[in-house]
């Protein structure tokens, strides 16, 4: 199943990108996640997964969605990057939390693929507390 790993385990792609790379609050930056608040990180994964797409024939688009916030083997609380969840109230609410941001990049890869005529696939084993199952999948 052919896979283009969002939002983490970007270090090839954000190389060539740094200024989409994830900030925490305290200034540490990531070289594997990309910045989901910056719009100019959906340009980027969008033109990824257009360009991708269509090379493949199978039913199925992986888009990985694992270790987000994994620095070594510390997962790192969203409350660490305000960002995220100054994101999430504005584009769903004033009750979104940071991990709506989260499930909505999910949500919103998801769309791209079904549009594409693939089912979107992630990797989720339930042990990220944090984060509740996306519901595009």
């Amino acid at each position: 199943m052919p896979e283009v790993d969002f939002p983490g385990h970007m270090n090839g792609i954000l190389a060539t990108h740094p200024e989409l790379k994830l900030r925490s609050a305290g200034g540490v930056v990531s070289d594997s996640a990309i910045d989901i608040s910056n719009p100019h990180s959906y340009d980027l994964m969008r033109d990824i997964l257009e360009e991708f797409l269509p090379q493949f024939p199978g039913r199925y688009w992986h888009l990985g969605a694992d270790e987000f916030l994994l620095q070594g083997a510390r997962i790192v609380s969203m409350d660490e990057y305000p960002q995220l969840g100054e994101y999430a109230r504005a584009t769903y609410g004033p009750q979104a939390q940071p991990v709506d941001a989260y499930l909505g990049l999910i949500n919103w890869g998801a769309n791209i693929v079904r549009a594409q005529g693939k089912r979107a696939r992630i990797w989720w084993t339930g042990r990220h507390r944090q984060f509740s199952r996306p519901t595009g999948l």
